[in-house]
């Protein structure tokens, strides 16, 4: 199991186990093992916690496109180019679920709250 654990934002004391960790860093923690995560401050912090098993399975990757083979990836791109994801209506202006060119950068999470990013 493969467990790591990012403290992305806030001003709060984090301790995992007896580790001090600050806004900004990323922990590898042992996937199977209990984990205890204290704020022993009244701050505010956001953490990301990502886990999974490997699937001992080959990788070929190219930009976006994750697959097993080399072969599967050009697979991908062919498909992508003849249907755009499968005819993805995203890209055009009556469904666009796009961000302007012109809106810098934000962070949207939270189901729509946006922050805007320097």
């Amino acid at each position: 199991m493969n467990r790591f654990l990012f403290y992305y934002e806030g001003n709060a004391a984090i301790k995992i186990e007896e580790q001090s960790i600050d806004a900004g860093y990323l922990l590898d923690l042992q996937g199977g093992e209990d984990i205890v995560i204290k704020n022993i401050t009244n701050g505010d912090a956001k953490l990301l916690l990502l886990e999974g098993e490997p699937i001992n399975e080959p990788v070929a990757a190219y930009g976006p496109f994750v697959m097993n083979t080399e072969q599967e990836l050009e697979e991908s791109f062919r498909e992508y180019r003849r249907t755009q994801f499968g005819g993805w209506p995203w890209g055009q202006e009556e469904a666009a679920l796009v961000h302007a060119k012109d809106a810098g950068r934000f962070a949207s999470y939270h189901f729509g709250k946006e922050i805007d990013k320097p």
